[in-house]
């Protein structure tokens, strides 16, 4: 689910500050991935910023939900805000040098680009991060009590990485911050909410898809039924129709839709079949 808090902000330039936390992403136990989708989408259309908090790499799986949600927010149809920054925390890294982490990052920003969708939410090289293991483990010494355990503390690293990560990402001067937005207080930004989930709840369609590539087809493929039953269905088809029920009882204009059925049917679906294979 998706748990919220409406926290005071203890700096100047922000009033207050409205945190959405989500349960995890891609979760072996859940394994609905439809689910996760519809998360990410909503989280995208009433978020200004949104942080992807990784443990392993920037998995292709979760770059397909990015790209096909990033889309699916030009569908919607409803207000929301516009192109939020996303942040991806690669967490619990040996390495923390981001230079080395440069090629799968700058990856992900050219298939985005690639498909114009850079123009629905911000992904920067910028917006890459790297933070160290949150915990260490402090062992046994000699003066130390046997009986006693291994201790658990927040590293100082850790704590000095994030609190470092907290002014950069809550940076006044982004000028994607400073931006105007229609929605400028907390009653605002519910109505919306509260449109955007009722819209991901009557169209489902909208995270559907396994990726982007998937919708396409679809999409293109519908588009071809369209004009395809547009061209059988036209005004000569129909008249042509008429003429032969002429002078027909019920029964015999039964066989001739039926016979007529059976042929556009088959069509069709030899039709879509050969659409299909050109467009995979």
């Amino acid at each position: 689910g998706i748990y919220g808090s409406f926290v005071k902000a203890n700096r100047p330039d922000y009033d207050d500050i409205m945190l959405i936390d989500t349960e995890g992403l891609l979760s072996i136990e859940r394994e609905d991935k439809e689910y996760d989708r519809r998360i990410v989408l909503f989280c995208l259309a009433v978020s200004h910023i949104v942080i992807v908090n990784m443990s392993g790499e920037i998995s292709t799986t979760l770059q397909d939900m990015l790209k096909l949600c990033a889309s699916s927010l030009k569908e919607l149809g409803v207000k929301t805000i516009p192109r939020p920054i996303v942040h991806f925390i690669l967490n619990q890294r040996a390495d923390l040098n981001i230079e080395n982490h440069r090629a799968s990052i700058r990856k992900v920003i050219t298939d985005l680009e690639r498909d114009g969708l850079n123009e629905w939410i911000d992904i920067r090289e910028e917006t890459f991060h790297a933070l160290p293991s949150a915990f260490k483990k402090e062992g046994q010494t000699l003066t130390s009590n046997p009986k006693l355990g291994n201790v658990v503390k927040t590293a100082p690293e850790f704590i000095e990485r994030v609190q470092q990560l907290t002014s950069k990402i809550l940076d006044p001067v982004d000028p994607s911050l400073r931006r105007k937005s229609e929605i400028t207080d907390p009653l605002q930004w519910l109505s919306s909410s509260f449109t955007v989930f009722d819209t991901l709840r009557k169209f489902p369609d909208l995270t559907y898809y396994q990726d982007i590539n998937e919708r396409r087809i679809d999409n293109e493929l519908r588009e071809h039924i369209r004009k395809y039953l547009a061209k059988v269905f036209s005004a000569e088809y129909r008249d042509a129709l008429l003429v032969e029920s002429l002078n027909k009882d019920e029964k015999g204009i039964g066989e001739i839709f039926t016979v007529r059925q059976t042929h556009i049917q088959k069509s069709a679906e030899e039709e879509m079949e050969n659409i299909f294979k050109l467009l995979k």
